[in-house]
């Protein structure tokens, strides 16, 4: 018999659950840029820059959750294919910010309209209320978690000291009760 659900776990379990539908939806989209020719990686960067024209590397490496070098490199492959350019800032001119290619926002918006198509289905199980409801969790979630990610550092540090603890012990092959 399983031990009963506390609440931490069940905030666990949300996670899992929010993980697993992202990966879901993705993988439909996934499905349909692949058949393009397109990875995941370039699309969601061709759809960033879309939407937030004038991102810097940095900002780019951020919200995809990248290293700033993987972007970078990312960047230099649609430089290379005449989709995208880096300008430099013009008040800073150690960043640089870019910017889709004129010629490239008609393809960007047929693969917006590509992905709202892919996605539409999972979605169709909400009526407008609960995908209204949805959409304000996930934007308070999203807006909530850096200023969280800091307050629980010392929590993390302890839980994790713990976790470490307990590996150690299973690799010199003792019993963790």
């Amino acid at each position: 018999m399983k031990p009963p659900i506390l609440l931490k776990e069940r905030e666990l379990i949300a996670w899992f659950l929010i993980n697993d539908a992202a990966k879901r939806f993705f993988s439909a989209v996934d499905k349909e840029m692949r058949s393009l020719g397109l990875t995941r990686a370039q699309w969601y960067l061709l759809t960033h820059v879309y939407y937030f024209e004038g991102l810097t590397q940095q900002e780019l490496a951020d919200r995809m959750d990248l290293t700033k070098s993987s972007a970078a490199k990312l960047i230099r492959k649609l430089e290379a294919k005449h989709w995208v350019q880096r300008e430099d800032d013009k008040s800073d001119g150690r960043l640089q910010r870019v910017f889709l290619l004129p010629a490239v926002k008609p393809l960007i918006q047929a693969l917006s309209h590509l992905a709202r198509d892919a996605l539409s289905a999972p979605l169709s199980a909400l009526d407008e209320g609960e995908l209204k409801t949805l959409t304000k969790l996930l934007q308070k979630l999203d807006a909530d978690t850096s200023k969280v990610r800091s307050k629980a550092a010392s929590t993390l540090a302890e839980s994790k000291a713990e976790v470490e603890k307990l590996l150690k012990l299973l690799r010199r092959g003792g019993v963790v009760s």
